[in-house]
């Protein structure tokens, strides 16, 4: 009896170990699970700051054209502006030549 309640008892503490020994690798495991998953974390806020940096340069590069395109549509405007000044000179010029053909044409259909 004596050696059936020391089996019993070494039993239990064996069952006992073994439970412990399941719960402290499962924690283990995810203390392992945990440590990757920081890690992980990590790298993709390294890769978010990469690309805040990158998308920081191209909102600049942004504003740098949109600068440029609005010089370039000022400098469009006023070439647009110089060739219409240039045409209505040239039209007025065009009309004084024309009204003073048709004086002439007029003068000579009165003489003949």
């Amino acid at each position: 009896m004596d050696r059936i309640g020391k089996y019993e008892d070494l039993n239990k503490k064996y069952m006992e170990l073994e439970s412990r020994s399941t719960r402290i690798a499962k924690e283990e495991s995810k203390r392992k699970g945990f440590e990757g998953v920081k890690a992980e974390l990590a790298v993709k806020k390294n890769e978010i700051k990469v690309m805040r940096i990158k998308l920081d340069k191209e909102h600049e590069k942004m504003k740098y054209l949109d600068e440029k395109l609005v010089v370039m549509k000022k400098k469009h405007k006023d070439q647009i502006d110089a060739n219409n000044a240039t045409l209505n000179i040239t039209n007025m010029l065009l009309i004084e030549k024309m009204t003073k053909i048709n004086e002439q044409m007029d003068e000579a259909a009165a003489h003949a």
